[in-house]
């Protein structure tokens, strides 16, 4: 079958190691079985109406987020194909990464806003929303033509495999965690600590 008219910009394994979803800039999805000679399985995945930027699959693979250039990050159903529910819109601006929590229950999703948001992945409501300004990056060796862009880029947001952390990474040179704590059912996150990357190999004995 045919596959994507344009750029591929993200990708990622379901957990059965047997298929791959894909997003594109020709604003589709498609998933892949990589075990039979890469076919196409079902077809395009439509629904965004621009670039997609980030895919995720859910733990139980039974659902996949994207996110892309129009703002917006959609839940599809694996067996149908279809969105779980009318696309999320909080972003302002591009969606560069999402990714589901380890019990699949939440979604965070990474922004050119400066912002990450928390999602109830089950429901499409927004639980959190954190603000990464610039003023808690560490501004260094940016070139000034790039420095506009650069401040504004969460690039990736990803879970600790136990759920209590989420991390997000910045264009600002930054690495920030944030500490998730569940109370009485509601998931409230809090700022953490932030980390230098250049500084980490450091730390790890790297020369």
């Amino acid at each position: 079958m045919q596959g994507h008219m344009e750029s591929v910009d993200a990708a990622a394994f379901f957990s059965d190691g047997r298929r791959v979803v894909t997003g594109s800039w020709d604003h589709t999805l498609q998933i892949w079985d990589v075990q039979e000679g890469l076919t196409s399985v079902g077809g395009p995945l439509w629904g965004h109406n621009n670039r997609v930027l980030s895919v995720a699959v859910s733990p139980d693979d039974r659902r996949i987020a994207s996110g892309g250039v129009d703002k917006t990050i959609i839940i599809w159903d694996v067996e149908s194909k279809q969105k779980v529910f009318s696309p999320l819109v909080k972003h302002t601006d591009w969606v560069w990464s999402v990714c589901f929590s380890p019990d699949g229950k939440m979604l965070a999703s990474g922004s050119s806003d400066r912002t990450v948001v928390i999602w109830n992945a089950e429901n499409g409501t927004v639980l959190d929303t954190t603000t990464s300004s610039s003023q808690y990056g560490v501004e260094r060796r940016i070139q000034p033509r790039w420095a506009k862009i650069s401040l504004r880029i969460i690039g990736l947001v990803v879970w600790a495999p136990d759920g209590t952390q989420l991390v997000s990474a910045s264009y600002d040179n930054t690495v920030k965690f944030w500490n998730s704590s569940n109370t009485g059912g509601n998931d409230q996150f809090a700022r953490g600590s932030k980390a230098d990357p250049s500084v980490i190999p450091d730390k790890l004995g790297s020369p």
